[in-house]
C-alpha cells in the first residue's frame, strides 16, 4: 500500500511539472532583446523592446543603424513573433518584415529585407531590479 502512495505521490508531481512547462510556452515574452547582425560594413547590434497583450498584440520598437522604428503589425501566436518595420535609407522607404520563434531566451528571426534574408538571434536581456 505505501509504494502506491508514493508512486502516485510521483505521478502528481511529475504531473504538475509537465503542465506548468506547457502554462509557460507561448507565455508573455515582452521584454528587452539584443542581437548583432552582419552587414556589409560590419555588426550592427540590434535592440528590440516588444510589449506584449493578452491577446497576442505585440508593439515596440527596433533600434538599429536606421534609428528607433516603430513595430507594425506585432502579433504574437504561441511562440511565433511576427512584425514589420519600415526602414528610410537615403529617401527611399523600405519594408523589413521580421519573422521568429522563441526557444529559451532567444528569438531566432528569419528577416525579408527586399531581396535580402537576414537570420538574427536576439537574446533577452535579464531586467536588474
Amino acid at each position: 500500500m505505501r509504494s502506491f502512495i508514493i508512486v502516485g505521490l510521483f505521478c502528481i508531481a511529475a504531473l504538475f511539472c509537465v503542465s506548468t512547462a506547457f502554462a509557460q510556452r507561448g507565455g508573455d515574452h515582452s521584454g528587452v532583446y539584443k542581437g548583432e547582425v552582419a552587414t556589409f560594413s560590419g555588426k550592427v547590434e540590434n535592440t528590440l523592446v516588444i510589449k506584449q497583450d493578452s491577446k497576442g498584440k505585440v508593439t515596440g520598437t527596433l533600434t538599429n543603424q536606421y534609428g528607433t522604428l516603430p513595430l507594425i503589425d506585432g502579433a504574437m501566436d504561441q511562440d511565433d513573433l511576427f512584425f514589420v518595420v519600415v526602414v528610410n535609407d537615403e529617401g527611399h522607404d523600405f519594408r523589413m518584415v521580421y519573422r521568429g520563434r522563441i526557444f529559451d531566451n532567444e528569438f531566432q528571426f528569419k528577416v525579408e529585407a527586399g531581396e535580402r534574408r537576414i537570420d538574427w538571434i536576439a537574446a533577452k536581456v535579464a531586467t536588474q531590479h
